[in-house]
């Protein structure tokens, strides 16, 4: 049986490392194994989406995955479930598709207590990179919610 938590980290994984990362390099992202659900106005409200961008709900479990998409910005991410697996996963599948990427460095979220924020810069040509933040609880006790945001950037220089 699979640890609590683990469908959502490993599914979460899956949409950062073969769906976004892919589209920010203009390649198409893999088939996701679940279908994705159109989120309402007052369903992203509920979410603590933003009304304007895209947002859709994969089922996972009793609760599911989010994916907000927007411009070169996208976050990822879950809540009410155990996060102690979301990491590891998190950063193996990154590191088995992009062995370049490069830890940046780790602090507590100034405004959330309890939640740390990881930074991490991939670089897959030297016009293109991607920021990650993936904010995870520093502990146990903290609020259970893993989330991954993404913003693409293209130098200009």
């Amino acid at each position: 049986m699979a640890k609590p938590g683990q469908a959502h980290a490993d599914f979460l994984a899956k949409l950062v490392a073969e769906g976004f990362l892919p589209m920010m390099q203009g390649k198409p992202p893999a088939k996701m194994p679940l279908e994705a659900l159109p989120l309402t106005d007052e369903e992203k409200e509920r979410a603590g989406a933003a009304k304007e961008a895209l947002v859709v709900f994969y089922p996972v479990e009793d609760t599911g995955v989010f994916l907000q998409l927007g411009r070169s910005r996208a976050a990822v991410w879950y809540s009410g479930v155990d996060c102690g697996p979301a990491l590891p996963t998190l950063e193996r599948a990154l590191k088995a598709r992009y062995p370049s990427l490069k830890f940046i460095e780790e602090n507590a979220h100034t405004e959330s207590p309890g939640v740390n924020v990881r930074i991490y810069r991939f670089e897959p040509d030297p016009k293109h990179y991607a920021d990650l933040e993936v904010m995870l609880p520093a502990s146990k006790k903290a609020r259970q919610q893993f989330m991954v945001r993404m913003t693409a950037w293209e130098r200009t220089q």
